[in-house]
């Protein structure tokens, strides 16, 4: 039997290393690299080609050390130094690859034109390759592609007003090579990442004058700690063990040993570090100290040669600017339909119908990198508290029937929170947070109503579970609702609440559907929605979100008509990802529910709201299921501090 063929795009760190592991596991690589070596961006040029994304510079040093920077089954020399220039760590790929025979399985000056399913994709899982090679266009069919070339490739310019007056030298970071062009020029650096550090730093040394502008702040953290150990191998060790606020204030401590970030106007994030970006730098404090490099606020115009900041300074006779602001998100070699993964969803797959659903996701801000537990009680359990499951001992596995658990009845939920801020408080759909005993279910949690089932895989027209009901107005048994799909009876009840709500007092309504949990059922209309799914589970699974979209359409029509939209915040998220054996789609991440992988652990979440201060945008800083109470309750006008003590 012949091996299974896996496209890799990309010859640079992630696609040597996805080579050498599909090696290990008996596949056969294909690596398809653009440029005529590997390395990535690791391989320093000269010349600026904007086809390979970001790139390096002359004076880059490493932000990691080399314990924390190189493949477990290759560490680096015992003989190189701690942290290392960019030729160094190219060296390493290099050895590396040769180590691993890797080179062999490497098509050089190839570029990968476009990956799309092949027409049997849903009965092979394959996909078409189309690449290019000294003007030859070539299609492959690969049973699975792994991406490893990056996706934020397209440099990105802050919208400033005056912008395009400005009559001196502009460029961005990806055209940096060295500081020889700024000699004795006055020279602006915005951006408050670790690229806007170096390059100040670079360029003071031959510049008349550098300022940089570094936006809300940042803090400067060096590479070694006050013991001259790499920083990252402390962090790594305190990190997982210190609450966030003891790690705040060692942090703070360590950058202010540094330089006082007060006094030289870089304090970002209300004086603590980690709630600003951090700026690994050993260069820029002295830079900073000696006057080579000021510190400036946010830019807020350019004219024909000054800038003009927040707090009202104006800066003139400048010659250069230089945006070190990072890039923007770019795999166009890849169909959107499987670009972000998490095939499930219309806003991620436009195979998928999910019509409104995508206009709340779109409208509102995409949480791109929001992350949950790969089960659904300890997810829900972290939601509904702002504590990690293992604090609860809800950490292991789902709350079985026969179970005599619950969140532990000392720790205030969620409802119980609202309910003080003056909220009305209501619950439709899936509990599964315990029901050993009456104090444990939602009515003495914090709901002023339920509706729902307690458990998890009932069916979604009987409403049973083991052969005995699971469904519940309240306390009491819910009989007359046999024969009634469950998504549409919920949908029917929370537009019963809303039609009912007295709207001098705000509302809190947690709606979490039973959908699209197995057992694997729909009715057939929503089925018929896609004829061209060949596999019958895949296809009612379809079903089963569209029939989902539909739900949340008529809940988001019934806020509107009852004049309450316009001041709503919906907050959406999965609570683990797909379940693949019940026909869940998680592609490109890796695995899915009950793992720890991406595919089991980063949801599909959306904020949606009038009161969005960037709506129409991708987040793509991280969030957990923890985040989700302290951020609904700060949005609610209540204190969120309490809870950040409890993680």
């Amino acid at each position: 039997m012949s091996r299974r063929r896996v496209a890799v795009v990309g010859a640079g760190v992630s696609g040597i290393a996805a080579a050498k592991a599909c090696l290990d596991e008996g596949l056969e690589p294909a690596c398809f690299e653009v440029r005529a070596d590997l390395g990535g961006i690791w391989k320093y040029s000269e010349e600026c080609n904007t086809e390979y994304g970001a790139r390096i510079y002359q004076c880059l040093i490493t932000n990691t050390s080399k314990w924390m920077t190189s493949f477990s089954d290759f560490p680096f020399p015992a003989d190189n130094p701690p942290y290392f220039s960019y030729d160094l760590f190219y060296d390493y790929l290099q050895n590396y690859a040769k180590h691993f025979d890797l080179i062999k399985h490497i098509h050089f000056k190839t570029k990968v034109l476009s990956v799309a399913k092949t027409n049997d994709y849903d009965v092979t899982g394959r996909w078409n390759v189309t690449t290019e090679c000294s003007g030859n266009v070539r299609t492959e069919t690969f049973d699975c592609v792994m991406v490893g070339c990056g996706f934020y490739n397209v440099p990105l310019l802050p919208r400033i007003d005056g912008i395009d007056r400005f009559q001196g030298t502009k460029s961005h970071s990806q055209a940096y090579t060295t500081h020889d062009k700024y000699k004795n020029k006055r020279v602006l650096v915005i951006g408050n990442g670790s690229s806007a550090g170096d390059l100040a730093a670079d360029i003071s040394y031959v510049a008349k004058q550098v300022y940089l502008s570094v936006g809300d702040g940042c803090w400067i953290v060096s590479r070694r700690d006050v013991s001259s150990k790499p920083i990252d191998l402390i962090l790594r060790r305190i990190y997982f063990f210190l609450p966030p606020s003891v790690l705040r204030l060692y942090l703070t401590r360590r950058c202010n040993h540094l330089i006082d970030h007060y006094a030289f106007g870089l304090q970002g994030g209300d004086g603590h570090a980690l709630r600003s970006m951090l700026m690994v730098n050993d260069d820029l404090p002295m830079r900073l100290m000696c006057g080579k490099v000021k510190v400036a606020e946010s830019v807020t115009s350019l004219s024909e040669n000054e800038a003009t900041f927040k707090d009202g300074t104006v800066i003139g006779s400048l010659d250069c600017v230089v945006f070190a602001t990072g890039y923007e998100k770019d795999l166009s070699v890849i169909s959107p339909s499987i670009c972000d993964g998490w095939n499930d969803i219309g806003f991620h797959n436009p195979e998928i119908k999910s019509p409104n659903i995508d206009k709340l996701a779109t409208e509102g801000v995409i949480l791109n990198s929001s992350y949950v537990q790969p089960l659904c009680s300890p997810s829900r359990s972290a939601i509904m508290t702002g504590y990690y499951p293992f604090k609860m001992g809800l950490q292991h596995w789902v709350i079985f029937p026969y179970q005599p658990v619950c969140v532990p009845l000392n720790i205030t939920l969620l409802p119980e929170k609202l309910k003080e801020l003056g909220y009305s408080t209501h619950m439709i759909g899936k509990w599964h947070l315990g029901f050993c005993s009456w104090k444990c279910t939602p009515t003495y949690r914090g709901f002023d109503s339920f509706f729902g089932y307690y458990n998890a895989d009932e069916d979604y027209y009987s409403h049973t579970v083991d052969n005995y009901l699971d469904f519940h107005e309240n306390k009491i048994p819910a009989w007359n609702y046999n024969g009634t799909y469950s998504t549409n009876l919920f949908a029917s009840v929370a537009t019963d609440i809303i039609n009912r709500h007295n709207k001098s007092r705000p509302l809190f309504l947690y709606l979490p559907f039973q959908a699209v949990h197995e057992p694997i059922e729909v009715p057939k209309r929503y089925e018929d929605m896609y004829p061209n799914i060949q596999n019958e589970g895949r296809r009612k699974f379809s079903g089963m979100v569209s029939a989902l979209d539909e739900a949340v359409g008529n809940v988001t029509s019934a806020l509107k008509q009852n004049g309450m939209l316009d001041d709503t915040l919906i907050f959406f998220t999965a609570d683990n990802g797909g379940w693949i054996p019940y026909y869940g789609n998680n592609y490109p991440l890796r695995g899915g529910k009950l793992t720890v992988y991406e595919g089991g652990t980063r949801a599909v979440a959306f904020i949606n709201g009038r009161g969005l201060k960037k709506p129409g945008t991708v987040y793509d800083g991280m969030m957990h299921a923890i985040d989700w109470m302290p951020t609904i309750i700060a949005a609610a006008g209540g204190n969120s501090e309490w809870v950040t003590t409890r993680w």
